[in-house]
C-alpha cells in the first residue's frame, strides 16, 4: 500500500452525524471505516483478507448500536465503551508498565473511538488461539494504541519491525509495515511458545503431537499462565525479557529516554525466557479432592435434609400412630 505523506486526519462527529440516513449513508459509513482500516494495515502490516472481515464486523456492530441512539457519533460511542470496558479497567491496574511521557490519551472524540474500535478488532482477529489470553491481548492493545497516535501525527510511516527483521542502527528503515507482519513478529512468536510447551511438530504426518501420555504435569505453562503475566506489572517486569538470556526486562528497556516505543520492542521479546521460575503463578495437582470440593455444598445441603428426616421421624411415628379411629375410617371413605 501506498504510504501517506500527512497524517491521517481524523474523523469527526460531526462528519458522522451528518451522514443521511438510507444506502448512500451506509456507504459513507463503511468509506470512513475503510480509511480507518487502510491506516492500520500501513501502521502495523495486517492481513488485508483479515482487516475486510474486521470493517465489515465494525460496520454490523455500529449498525446495531445505531438503534439505541439518536446519533451515529453517540452509537459509536456505546460501541467504543461497550467493546473496551475491560481494556478501561485493566489499564488501571497495570497503568505503571506503561512509561508515563508516552502514554496515549483516552480516547475523547469521535475519531479516536473509531481508530481504537478498529484497532482493536483488527488484533483480535489476527490472535486467532491467542485469544484464549485476553489479557495479552489488552496489552498488544495498549501498546499499539500509544504506537498509533504517535504515528498519525508523525509526516512518514516507520517500519515497527525493523529491530526483528535485524536492521542495524541507523540503516535506512522501509516505510511502514509489509503486509502480514503483525502475524509474524507479533502473534506467531506467543503462539508459537505455548504450542512447544505441550506439543511437538511430527514432519512425517505434518500433524501436531502431545508431549504427555497422560494429563501435562503442573509444571508446564498453559493458556492461564501466560495470560496471568500480564495481571500485575512486578510479574511483567520478571517474566518479560529482550534479547538473549538472560536478556533485559522489557519494561525497564521501553522507559529509557530517546528509546523504541513499548510495541517496537514487542517484536524483540523473547518469550522463551519465560518459564515456571517466573511466569507461572498457581499449580495444577490432578487428584479426586476437586470433586468433593466442587459439590461441597449440595453434600451439606443433602446432611441437613437427612438429618431433619430423622429429627421428625419419631413426632411423626406418633402422631400417626395415636391418630383416632374414626379420623382414619373418614379418611379412607373420603379417598375412596
Amino acid at each position: 500500500p501506498s504510504v501517506p505523506e500527512n497524517p491521517r486526519p481524523a474523523v469527526t462527529a460531526q462528519e458522522i452525524d451528518a451522514v443521511k440516513p438510507g444506502i448512500r449513508g451506509e456507504q459513507d459509513v463503511v468509506r470512513m471505516i475503510v480509511e480507518v482500516m487502510m491506516s492500520l494495515i500501513e501502521v502495523f502490516g495486517f492481513q488485508h483478507q483479515s482487516v475486510q472481515n474486521q470493517a465489515e464486523h465494525v460496520s454490523a456492530l455500529w449498525r446495531s448500536k445505531l438503534g439505541d441512539c439518536t446519533t451515529r457519533s453517540a452509537a459509536l460511542s456505546m460501541l467504543h465503551n461497550d467493546l473496551l470496558f475491560s481494556h478501561r479497567t485493566w489499564l488501571h491496574a497495570v497503568h505503571d508498565a506503561f512509561p508515563a511521557g508516552r502514554s496515549a490519551a483516552p480516547a475523547n472524540s469521535a475519531g479516536q473511538h473509531l481508530d481504537e474500535v478498529c484497532l482493536y478488532l483488527c488484533i483480535w482477529g489476527e490472535a486467532g488461539n491467542v485469544r484464549f489470553m485476553p489479557e495479552l491481548l489488552l496489552f498488544v492493545f495498549e501498546a499499539a494504541r500509544q504506537y498509533y497516535q504517535q504515528a498519525r501525527r508523525s509526516p512518514t510511516v516507520t517500519d515497527p519491525y525493523s529491530a526483528a527483521r535485524g536492521l542495524a542502527e541507523g540503516r535506512e528503515q522501509q516505510a511502514g509495515a509489509a503486509h502480514g507482519d503483525f502475524l509474524v513478529y507479533i502473534i506467531r512468536p506467543v503462539y508459537n511458545r505455548v504450542f512447544r510447551e505441550t506439543f511437538t511438530w511430527n514432519s512425517t504426518t505434518h500433524k501436531p503431537v502431545f508431549k504427555f501420555s497422560g494429563a501435562a504435569p503442573k509444571r508446564v505453562l498453559n493458556y492461564d499462565d501466560f495470560n496471568e503475566v500480564f495481571w500485575d506489572t512486578n510479574i511483567m517486569r520478571r517474566a518479560l525479557f529482550v534479547g538473549d538470556a538472560p536478556g533485559r526486562p522489557l519494561l525497564d528497556v521501553t522507559e529509557e529516554q530517546g528509546g523504541p516505543d513499548l510495541f517496537e520492542r514487542l517484536c524483540e521479546v523473547n518469550w522463551d525466557l519465560m518459564t515456571t521460575v517466573n511466569a507461572k503463578m498457581y499449580w495444577e495437582t490432578h487428584s479426586w479432592f476437586p470433586l468433593f470440593a466442587s459439590f461441597g455444598r449440595v453434600y451439606v445441603l443433602h446432611g441437613i435434609a437427612f438429618a431433619g428426616c430423622l429429627a421428625a421421624r419419631e413426632s411423626l411415628a406418633w402422631a400417626y400412630v395415636g391418630l383416632p379411629a374414626p379420623a382414619i375410617s373418614i379418611a379412607v371413605e373420603l379417598s375412596a
